[in-house]
């Protein structure tokens, strides 16, 4: 199932796990629905930033030593699954403008 996070300043959706991870990475808990106003934003910005900072210092640590043939089945790091959902905190942030999540109707 698909979650989509919408702003005015932008929206965009991802996976049902993938989305519970960041809403997680953001100090929520994975409710979905939910929201974020946009007096929080900035709060809310900061805290996801300093997860994924901790995140992927834990990513490289567990990082094991790979073979040349082991590289092409590297997973997805979280900071690039998070990168949609950091811009969209940035724009929201800069605008004060809520941002909430719901799962994607038009798949339901």
């Amino acid at each position: 199932m698909l979650v989509r996070f919408d702003s005015k300043v932008g929206a965009f959706s991802m996976f049902e796990k993938d989305a519970r991870t960041m809403i997680k990475l953001m100090g929520h808990s994975d409710t979905i629905p939910g929201a974020i106003l946009g007096a929080d934003v900035e709060k809310t910005l900061q805290t996801f930033q300093t997860s994924l900072n901790e995140v992927a210092k834990q990513e490289t640590q567990d990082r094991p030593t790979k073979s040349d043939d082991e590289e092409a089945e590297e997973s997805v790091s979280v900071n690039r699954r998070a990168y949609p959902m950091l811009e969209l905190l940035k724009k929201a942030a800069k605008h004060t403008e809520t941002v909430m999540w719901d799962f994607d109707e038009k798949l339901v």
